[in-house]
Formats: C-alpha cells, structure tokens, sequence
C-alpha cells in the first residue's frame, strides 16, 4: 500500500494490493491481492475489489459491489485474467463485474465516465466504452461490446457476443439477442388484444424470410447477427426486412 491516509482502519486490503495516495477505502471493505486502486477512488463501506482488477483515477464503487470476481462460465479452469475500469466511473450498490477469459482474450475492460446503476452486471471479456449507462439491473451477458455513449434500460438484457452501436439506447425490460447500430432506438410497445393476429402475421413474415434466406445468412442469424446488417449485404432482405421493422412499430 502507498499509503494509510483515507483508509478505515476496518477496511482489509492485502499487502500485495497497490493503492494509490489519495484513495479513500471505506469501513468494512475488502481490497484482494494484486488489486490496483488508482488515485482519487473512493471504495465505499463493504464493497469488495478482488482478481487482477485495476480501477482508475476518480472511480467511486458503492457499497456492496463485488468488482473482479472470477467469471460466471464453466469453462473458466482458474487462469490469471483481468478487470480493467477507466477513470470517473460510478459503480453503484450490488453492481457485479466479472474479470475476462482465456477464451475471450483475458479481460474485461471498462471505458470512462461510465455509469453502472444498482444491481447491474458485466460478464467476462465484456468491451464497455466511454460514457456508457447501465440502469438498474441491466445485465451484459459475456462478450458483449458497448460503443461508446450506449444506454441499457433497467431491467434489461444483451446476449453474449451482441455489439451494440455508438450512441444507441435500449429501453427497460429488453431482452436483445441481435446486434445494434450506432444511434438507434429500441424499447418494447405494449399492443392490444386485437393486434395480436397482425403480429402473428408478421412473424410468419420474417420466419418465412430466415427460411428463405442463404444458409451462411441463418448462420448469422444464430449467432448474433442483426436484421440491419443483412439489409446492407442484400436488397432482397432489404425488401423484406425493412417493411417487417416498420410494421411491427406501427403496431406498437
């Protein structure tokens, strides 16, 4: 340790851990081996900061968050991977981030200014950029990549291995399996009982699509890939995935 000043003689950090002069490390929290605190964080009372994780200069973690945890994937076998949080985040009460995989490039990186809201998660080998909003209990599955300036509504979910565009914002309670470009909106629409055939319609529509389409394309399909980025390879789904988006809109 650097130094003992702003440190609660309660809090436990173990002597190999690095924490630099004017971090504050609050009553009760706990600071793992290996952990680097840059300067100016502020660990609250009772959260815990463990792995290789290194937080930067002006980050506060609340408390009750568990910052650095081994991953939540089975194929993880104890391998030395990493958590890297930038500068002046806030990393709300309960937030849980997770260190990276073998499989996945060993780290978790999280970008600056960032905004984690309580309860929210993110999984191993996630690529978080700058400006980033978590809302409360928003939850990134492994892999997943946020550009910079995306919003994830409380409440909701992205699959593993989604890229989510620049600037795009998905509203609460979204599960999201498909990838998003930059500045687009998402967010569910509650419909009436009289639209539901209309919606059946249409999702025959795009089940007849996929079908319809090249095997290489259902294989993107499977894995992540987004209705948008077919549309820019082939006027044909163009033709039939544009109409599709907007129906299913209007519905709402």
């Amino acid at each position: 340790m650097a130094t003992e000043k702003g440190i609660d003689p309660t809090a436990v950090i173990h002597p190999s851990a690095h924490v630099e002069p004017g971090a504050q490390i609050g009553a009760g929290a706990n600071v793992g081996p290996f952990c680097v605190i840059g300067a100016q964080v502020e660990v609250k009372s009772h959260a815990i900061i463990t792995g290789a994780t290194e937080i930067g200069e002006g980050t506060v973690i609340f408390p009750f968050a568990t910052i650095g945890e081994v991953p939540q994937d089975l194929k993880y076998k104890g391998e030395t991977t990493r958590l890297v949080i930038g500068k002046r985040n806030r990393i709300r009460e309960h937030v849980t981030m997770n260190t990276g995989t073998a499989g996945g490039g060993g780290v978790t990186r999280i970008g600056d200014d960032g905004l984690f809201m309580a309860g929210a998660h993110v999984a191993h080998d996630c690529q978080i950029g700058d400006r980033v909003i978590l809302v409360n209990n928003a939850a990134l599955a492994g892999h997943v990549v946020l550009e910079d300036d995306v919003i994830i509504g409380g409440l909701s979910g992205v699959h593993q291995f989604v890229l989510i565009g620049r600037g795009a914002m998905i509203g609460a309670g979204v599960l999201h399996q498909l990838g998003m470009i930059p500045l687009v909106g998402w967010a569910p629409r509650p419909f009436d009982d009289d639209r539901v055939p209309a919606m059946i319609a249409l999702i025959i529509a795009a089940h007849g699509a996929y079908l319809a389409a090249p095997p290489a394309w259902r294989v993107r399909a499977l894995l992540g890939g987004s209705l948008v980025a077919w549309a820019v390879v082939s006027p044909a789904m163009l033709i039939i995935g544009v109409p599709w988006v907007l129906g299913f809109r209007a519905l709402a």
